[in-house]
């Protein structure tokens, strides 16, 4: 999986544990980013639970933390909490490309900041959405 020397640069995860493989768009009002995760089973053509899309929107919110507050809140952030989180598929297919957009809902000078997610696949078809806050600290 070939990652953006941006998104390394702006991530704590060392590869393998980078999901995130290209940046689109990153304002202020939004973050874009996309990756293609590999099939898990050649045999079955198997996917990846759709709970890996939790820690995709942490990434992809990562990266709109390290581009819109140049980290003024300081250090690494932790993902302290998931709610209202719609799964709608069970599994994120293999080797489909995904996109994943994250807004922020809280966010400013506090460690706290809160984002409302969503995962698609290239098609248009929503796999999960979901709020979730991460802590920076």
């Amino acid at each position: 999986m070939p990652i953006d020397a941006a998104i390394r640069s702006l991530l704590p995860h060392k590869p393998p544990a980078i999901w995130i493989e290209r940046i689109v768009d990153c304002d202020g009002e939004r973050a874009v980013c996309e990756t293609r995760l590999p099939v898990v089973n050649e045999a079955t053509n198997s996917g990846w639970p759709s709970t890996l899309g939790i820690e995709i929107m942490a990434q992809t919110a990562a990266v709109w933390l390290g581009i819109n507050t140049q980290n003024k809140t300081g250090g690494a952030g932790m993902l302290v909490r998931c709610n209202k989180l719609t799964l709608h598929q069970m599994e994120i297919p293999g080797d489909a490309a995904l996109q994943c957009t994250v807004t922020p809902v809280l966010s400013g000078d506090q460690p706290l900041h809160v984002f409302k997610g969503t995962i698609t696949l290239d098609n248009g078809t929503l796999l999960l959405e979901g709020e979730f806050a991460i802590l920076l600290g």
